[in-house]
């Protein structure tokens, strides 16, 4: 069991933001910002049982009191899953199934249904055989506050909801083995492909624009509409230990549609992980990645990040520090990031 726990997390739905508070004046937008406290007090646990002997029961259990901006709120999330493992026709045969409940008096709810059906061949002479495939439905509320700044109005803002309903597909099949040979005999390398498809039905209030002009305003009503998006994926990656480190590399390249519209990506990946004491760890990682978006121009994006963990009994601390630099023709974005970390285990 794990006490003492504190944060906040939640999935992440591309393309699907909050709107920036601000006023409308002349079709030009006038943002102003703003200032949050947060203080999380949290309590979480898990429990894996084992029975009949190919079947695997997992439960995890967190509840929390948030403080936000002098707001009390409540929030709790259960984990719930159920695997099945048995050996068939010479391949090893593991479907699992998960449920994801999360209710947030501040944020929204999520209720999240997995099924997982995992198939994976016995050591060939070249290597092992994979395949998986994964279906996930959900219902997610996400709640935020939709602000206006004219005079007159309510400055802290009106809480509005975002429904997203979602059906996901997920398939990836591959091969996974060790380099021929004595001098990279202990190198390990990776080939998949994958087939992704998502169809999401969204339903969201539009920002209220407000005209200064003749004091009046304007609210528009719900937006709803539909994502669909259709991706197909090739990668491989290659890993290789040299003394105490061991190095990463990994390339990639999709091809698909979002509403219709073409998307083409491709990235490239390096990692090096040094353990500099027994207990003190440190990883590295550059990564590359070009994007395009039908006729638009190539979105180029490079991340650095450095992490260090030291261990020592049941106390893990650890640090992360990240820069990533996004190029799209002539605007360029910085983005510097650092995360402090404290966790202990009873």
């Amino acid at each position: 069991m794990v006490v003492g726990n504190t944060g906040v997390s939640g999935p992440v739905h591309d393309g699907v933001a909050n709107f920036v508070p601000g006023t409308l004046r002349g079709g030009s937008w006038e943002v102003r910002g703003t200032e949050t406290k947060l203080t999380v007090n949290a309590l979480s646990g898990s429990w894996t049982y084992r029975f009949f002997n190919s079947f695997i029961s997992s439960l995890s259990l967190n509840y929390g009191l948030r403080d936000e901006n002098s707001e009390n709120a409540t929030y709790y999330g259960i984990n719930f899953s159920l695997t099945y493992r048995r050996s068939l026709l010479g391949f090893n045969f593991s479907p699992r199934y998960r449920l994801l409940i999360r209710d947030d008096d501040l944020r929204g709810k999520l209720l999240e249904h997995n099924l997982l059906l995992d198939i994976i061949s016995k050591k060939l002479r070249f290597g092992t055989v994979y395949s998986n495939y994964s279906l996930t439905i959900s219902k997610e509320e996400s709640k935020y506050r939709q602000i206006a700044s004219e005079t007159g109005f309510d400055e802290e803002g009106e809480t509005v909801t975002t429904k997203i309903d979602s059906v996901i597909h997920d398939w990836r099949t591959g091969v996974r083995g060790s380099v021929p040979g004595q001098l990279l005999s202990r190198a390990q390398w990776n080939i998949e492909a994958e087939f992704f498809h998502s169809n999401t039905d969204i339903e969201r209030p539009r920002p209220v624009y407000f005209f200064s002009d003749d004091e009046s305003f304007f609210e528009s009503p719900t937006d709803k509409f539909e994502r669909n998006i259709e991706r197909y994926t090739l990668l491989g990656n290659i890993s290789y230990p040299i003394g105490w480190a061991s190095i990463f590399f990994s390339a990639g390249s999709s091809i698909g549609k979002s509403n219709g519209v073409k998307l083409k990506r491709a990235y490239f990946e390096d990692r090096v992980q040094y353990p500099i004491l027994r207990n003190l760890i440190l990883l590295a990682r550059w990564k590359h990645i070009w994007q395009k978006l039908a006729e638009a121009s190539t979105i180029d994006v490079e991340e650095y990040s450095i992490s260090a963990e030291y261990r020592l009994g049941r106390t893990t601390i650890s640090a992360d520090g990240t820069v990533l630099r996004t190029n799209n023709e002539n605007i360029e974005i910085y983005v510097r990031r650092f995360f402090l970390r404290f966790r202990r285990t009873f």
